[in-house]
């Protein structure tokens, strides 16, 4: 017990310093001993799992915030603390209904003023919250606008920092969210709750030493209307191996979250972790988090019909300005129909613009009949470009180039190309008259250009009006019976053009 209290307050100074991760880790560690302690302290474990909520409401990780404090409460219905917590995640989950039901329970506890006067201001507006809350979805819905609507993909994402290194049999609570391509959400876009399936993806061939296992407390996952979802979970070691020969500690592999098929969400994207090292029980870390130079924060894997293969995508949208760091729809669009025609770009060379993440190219560089592709994005995109390449396996048929729109293309050797490939690039008028002046050098009046384009800027126009002025543009009809998409509601505003230099 003493190890354990010396824990509390190595994480209570730690908290006061700012060091919230940190702190979190010490009152994770003072959970486990108490966990495998022969008399825990309810007491003391309601403490501690209150004192972790705080971390997480630091941090706005709300959902594990909730669950850290709702089983601090079971431990001690008398912690007023713990009560608080449970109220503040619940009103930033948005869900009024269950915090004020939590705030009018705490008003039957013996509470001290200021306590007293904070839970009765907080019952106050959570009553109009809730009168409100029908009203304030409506408002959201306008307010957002064009942002949110249902023509557009959606995508699973981890709300929760995953570590690198994670000890086997330690528990861990990831948080799972639906977004749109610009990260957001509103009701109505889930019709219900939706399964969500969580394993392991590995990064070899050589098989994996460890298997996953889902806290029973956290089942089913599902992901609510709201779009969220949470779990805890821990590695353990595989039925084959034995955690004392020492061979976990070579085992390297991915989160990976699906939701479940049939729910008329099908084309939902996964979302995989970045590769998590497997660690001894005995190891003296305990989590580690890196901080990775390129800002990756998660894997987007899309499955390519006409190639039969999973293309992996590094994400991220912080370091790049949320533009060439993340997937925007159109390439998904632009690659299910090259996946469909692979005969536009057989036996071709192919020069992809504006390649962000690389999907598109990525996609045609994993045809079996492609000469060469070539992948451009400014200099800052450039590095997460070439990672994305490397995590495909696909340097002997793709390189990656810097090239700003409008300069020099003395360093791409294969001009005129035999395929250019755009995808949502008419996002800012300044790039408009550039990217013409591209297109112009890089192509010939025999040069096949395909563009996925959805219209993201009222003056757009612009864009048509110069690029016709030397090129024709051809709209390519969708056929809803194909495969190039798997929900036909989604993505219907997404259109496919292919262009051509004027003789």
């Amino acid at each position: 017990m003493e190890l354990t209290e010396q824990r509390i307050a190595n994480g209570n100074e730690l908290y006061k310093e700012g060091r919230y991760v940190d702190a979190r880790r010490e009152y994770s560690a003072a959970i486990r001993e108490l966990d495998d302690a022969a008399e825990a302290s309810p007491l003391v474990m309601s403490r501690i799992l209150a004192n972790r909520a705080q971390t997480y409401l630091q941090e706005r990780e709300y959902a594990l915030a909730f669950k850290d404090a709702d089983a601090a409460v079971e431990n001690d219905p008398l912690n007023v603390k713990a009560h608080m917590r449970r109220v503040i995640a619940c009103e930033n989950l948005e869900k009024f209904d269950a915090a004020l039901k939590h705030v009018r329970h705490m008003l039957t506890l013996s509470l001290d003023s200021p306590t007293l006067t904070y839970a009765l201001t907080t019952q106050s507006r959570l009553k109009r919250n809730c009168k409100s809350d029908a009203a304030a979805a409506k408002a959201e819905r306008y307010e957002v606008g064009k942002l949110v609507h249902s023509q557009q993909s959606l995508r699973l994402n981890f709300g929760s920092m995953l570590p690198s290194h994670l000890p086997v049999g330690d528990w861990i609570d990831v948080v799972f969210f639906v977004a749109n391509e610009f990260g957001l959400f509103q009701r109505g876009l889930l019709p219900s709750s939706v399964p969500l399936t969580v394993s392991i993806h590995g990064f070899s061939s050589t098989g994996l030493n460890v298997a996953l296992e889902i806290d029973s407390k956290s089942l089913p996952v599902e992901v609510g209307v709201n779009g969220k979802a949470a779990a805890r979970l821990r590695i353990v070691p595989s039925s084959s191996v034995d955690q004392a020969s020492g061979t976990l500690a070579a085992s390297r592999f991915s989160l990976r979250a699906d939701l479940a098929k049939g729910h008329h969400v099908d084309d939902v994207l996964p979302v995989v972790s970045l590769p998590i090292q497997a660690i001894p029980t005995t190891s003296t870390i305990l989590f580690e988090y890196e901080n990775d130079p390129l800002g990756i924060q998660c894997c987007r894997s899309v499955w390519v019909e006409g190639v039969d293969r999973f293309i992996t995508l590094a994400e991220s949208p912080g370091n790049l300005g949320s533009i060439g760091g993340k997937l925007w729809d159109s390439s998904l669009i632009l690659t299910a129909y090259l996946a469909d025609h692979p005969a536009v770009v057989s036996g071709k060379h192919v020069i992809e613009l504006g390649s962000g993440l690389g999907l598109v190219g990525l996609a045609c560089a994993s045809l079996p009949a492609v000469a060469s592709v070539v992948l451009t994005d400014i200099d800052d995109v450039v590095p997460l470009l070439e990672y994305n390449v490397r995590l495909n396996d696909l340097s002997d048929k793709a390189s990656v180039k810097p090239l700003w729109w409008g300069t020099s293309i003395e360093h791409l050797f294969n001009a005129p190309y035999d395929v250019v490939l755009l995808s949502d690039v008419v996002y800012d008028p300044f790039g408009y008259e550039p990217l013409v002046a591209s297109l112009r050098d890089l192509t010939s009046p025999d040069t096949t250009i395909l563009m996925g384009h959805r219209s993201r800027h009222p003056q757009e126009k612009q864009f048509f009006d110069s690029l016709q002025l030397e090129f024709t543009l051809t709209s390519i009809p969708l056929d809803e019976s194909s495969a190039v998409w798997a929900h036909p509601s989604r993505m219907a505003d997404v259109k496919l053009f292919s262009i051509r230099k004027k003789a």
